[in-house]
């Protein structure tokens, strides 16, 4: 194998934080990785190193799977203690193996894994999976031992999975491979999982299980020194007995690769994926066990909701999600029925569809008589109460009246056990229905819980709540793949060539005179935003007191003054801001006290144009190291620090992409307007975000991009304050 597919120098240094996303070369394709990958799915034959007659221990129950699982090839133990293991002959050396070997499975201790890596590229071993711990997890000692591990792999042109995992399994017919040491079987299905925890990876595998659910592939990747959640995304794309994908992440280690890659997977295959470590406390307990490198949770978020996955915040509702998406098409709308015989669970699950931005449906005026005759009384609203002593045959006619209404884009049925003797009728009658012809998604729970009720057209989730989330889910993958075939007919309009010159011009003039970045002239930053197409409250820079009340004139009374040193980052504060300017001499006085403050050497203070109140907003842009740059939106003004409140999105982003964002933020309300005030102009704004997007993508030095306050008004926005901080690119 071709050592470019495996991870570069740059990604090699990054395994020290586990962060070794398998990079690929300027000459490689995108098919060579997967089909190396493909080759550790489906290896002809496997060795086990460091395997055990002991029972209890890895190196035993990894034989014992693969014999259990019924594995194609010939699978050899290695071991120098014995002579056999569950009826297989074993040698002291994978040196010593009788026939090519194309995977090994090392379960050596840590300080040994060097030795046995070495030894398999010598006999032409493709792939790796090393169990082991003891590396990058550990601390400095470790990243360089899983340095060094790496680099031989890579000489050998050997993919690895770990070190430090559970091992990986591929349930096909024609490779029945488990070569994991999970205690219990894995059951064959359509589910392919990414784990970079173990125990979270069994929680998965056993939950399926009870589910009626199934695994296609397994992958328990560890520390990641190589093979990552980007290569298997691309592998699990192509291989046609995975249906859904399931990732459990503590770290991007490419988050720009996955960036590209998982909106390709997503547009066929849904993604799922828990991404822990949202808190600092998480994002450190993560790191302790696997070495991982933490992005921030508002740039993560960003990145799993614009790249089509479904983030989950726990493993009960990822198998939910799991179950729904197997059994049930995507709601066309928002709009969900509720039928219930107890009114309690009605009501919390109405109530949790108002948080979750779906509505409890209304009936059209045949569906209401139709649920009149089959109830026999009248029907006000919903949810549908049919009543505690209601017949099991009502839950299906109402079931099969409602998927016929177009009105209705999914259903919940909750069935309470109100009089203890059971529900099997109920749920007889509800999955009597063939809602697929109608295609719309039916949920059904029981109350108590009833985790043992499986029905063929129905899927069974275990409360109300937990199927309105569901609900909210298939409805997010419905617009994520609506706005992306909308994306795809309206491709996104970048600045002119014109524009695109001049905010070069501005930028290399800056850079010029501060080769290693720094903070901008706020003149020539507000210039920068003015090309953005972002309107900005009119200023001029002053050197003298006379200077200052001549660009006040010219501006036009009241006006603001403050001190041009773009290094000063709270003015406010240190009193070099003075608002409500109205006369010269106000402004006469106003320089002296600001021009004190300043360090500048140049324009020493600004004098801008005051600004009639308005909503004020937070807009920007960031740069992250691993992600590159996101636009930021938020409360504006002091409310930024004190509130918290913003949201963050990927360039580029469409004027639809933008107002969802804003109207994601706490402030939305104040921007629709709050207590009689009128409602603010949010496509101004929204333009305001894409032309930040735009911007980030024509000039990659910007580090920092600040305009707090963007005052939108009902109708138009307009910039007051600007910080923008370049940086050198490497």
């Amino acid at each position: 194998m071709n050592g470019t597919l495996v991870a570069d120098a740059d990604s090699v240094a990054d395994a020290s934080t586990n962060s070794a996303d398998s990079a690929l070369g300027a000459d490689s394709s995108d098919s060579l990785v997967v089909d190396s990958i493909r080759r550790l799915f489906n290896p002809e034959s496997i060795a086990v190193v460091g395997a055990s007659d002991q029972h209890g221990t890895p190196g035993h129950q990894i034989v014992a799977n693969l014999v259990a699982s019924g594995f194609s090839g010939p699978i050899m133990p290695i071991s120098l203690h014995t002579t056999e293991i569950c009826g297989l002959m074993a040698v002291p050396s994978i040196l010593q193996a009788p026939y090519p070997v194309d995977l090994a499975v090392i379960v050596v201790p840590g300080p040994a894994v060097e030795d046995v890596v070495a030894q398999c590229g010598a006999v032409g071993v493709r792939s790796l999976v090393i169990i082991s711990a003891g590396f990058a997890e550990l601390g400095e000692e470790g990243r360089a031992l899983q340095r060094r591990v790496q680099a031989i792999a890579h000489a050998g042109g050997m993919r690895i999975v770990g070190p430090n995992c559970l091992g990986i399994a591929n349930t096909a017919d024609d490779v029945s491979m488990d070569a994991t040491f999970m205690s219990t079987p894995l059951p064959q299905g359509s589910v392919s999982v990414m784990t970079q925890s173990g125990a979270i990876g069994i929680a998965v595998v056993e939950g399926l299980a009870q589910r009626g659910l199934g695994v296609a592939c397994f992958a328990s990747v560890g520390n990641k020194a190589d093979v990552s959640g980007n290569d298997l995304l691309e592998y699990w794309s192509q291989d046609s007995n995975t249906r859904q994908i399931v990732l459990y992440l503590e770290s991007f280690g490419n988050p720009k690769r996955f960036a590209e890659i998982a909106p390709l997977v997503a547009a066929h295959k849904p993604i799922l994926a828990i991404k822990a470590g949202r808190s600092s406390v998480a994002a450190a307990a993560a790191s302790s066990h696997t070495a991982a490198l933490a992005l921030p949770d508002d740039a993560v978020a960003a990145l799993l909701e614009q790249s089509g996955v479904l983030r989950v915040d726990d493993v009960e509702e990822l198998l939910d999600l799991c179950t729904v998406l197997d059994t049930q098409p995507l709601l066309a709308n928002n709009r969900i029925a509720i039928v219930t015989n107890a009114g309690g669970p009605g009501v919390l699950a109405a109530d949790l569809c108002e948080r979750l931005g779906v509505e409890v449906a209304t009936f059209s005026p045949s569906t209401t008589d139709e649920l009149r005759t089959i109830i026999g009384r009248e029907i006000v609203g919903g949810p549908i109460d049919v009543r505690a002593d209601a017949k099991a045959a009502v839950f299906g006619a109402i079931v099969e009246t409602l998927a016929a209404d177009p009105e209705v884009d999914a259903i919940l049925v909750i069935v309470a056990d109100v009089s203890g003797g059971g529900v099997a009728a109920h749920a007889l009658s509800i999955d009597s229905v063939d809602v697929r012809r109608w295609g719309k998604p039916v949920v059904c729970t029981f109350v108590p819980t009833n985790r043992s009720a499986q029905l063929s057209r129905v899927a069974v989730l275990a409360s109300p709540e937990r199927a309105i989330r569901a609900f909210a889910r298939l409805l997010q993958r419905r617009r994520w793949l609506e706005d992306r075939a909308t994306a795809a007919a309206n491709p996104e309009v970048g600045f002119d060539p014109g524009t695109i010159s001049q905010l070069r011009a501005v930028i290399d003039r800056a850079m010029a005179q501060q080769p290693a970045g720094g903070w901008m002239d706020l003149v020539d930053a507000a210039h920068l935003i003015e090309l953005s197409g972002i309107p900005i409250a009119p200023l001029k820079g002053a050197g003298t007191a006379d200077e200052a009340v001549d660009a006040a004139e010219r501006l036009g009374y009241p006006v603001v003054m403050k001190a041009a040193n773009p290094t000063m980052l709270h003015k406010s504060d240190l009193g070099a801001v003075r608002v409500g300017l109205t006369t010269d001499f106000d402004v006469a006085a106003a320089f002296e006290a600001v021009r004190r403050l300043s360090g500048s050497q140049s324009c020493e203070v600004i004098v801008q144009k005051m600004m009639p109140a308005g909503v004020e907003l937070l807009a920007g842009i960031v740069a992250h190291q691993q992600l590159g740059p996101v636009v930021v939106a938020g409360a504006g003004g002091r409310m930024t620090e004190l509130e918290h409140d913003t949201a963050v999105r990927r360039p580029p982003i469409s004027r639809r992409q933008a107002a969802a964002q804003l109207n994601g933020l706490r402030v939305s309300l104040l921007l629709h307007g709050f207590r009689g005030a009128p409602p603010a102009d949010i496509e101004a704004a929204a333009d305001a975000l894409v032309g930040l997007s735009r911007l980030a993508k024509v000039v990659p030095e910007i580090a920092e991009l600040d305009i707090n306050p963007l005052i939108a008004y009902p109708h138009g926005v307009c910039a007051v304050d600007i910080k923008v901080r370049l940086a050198s690119i490497v």
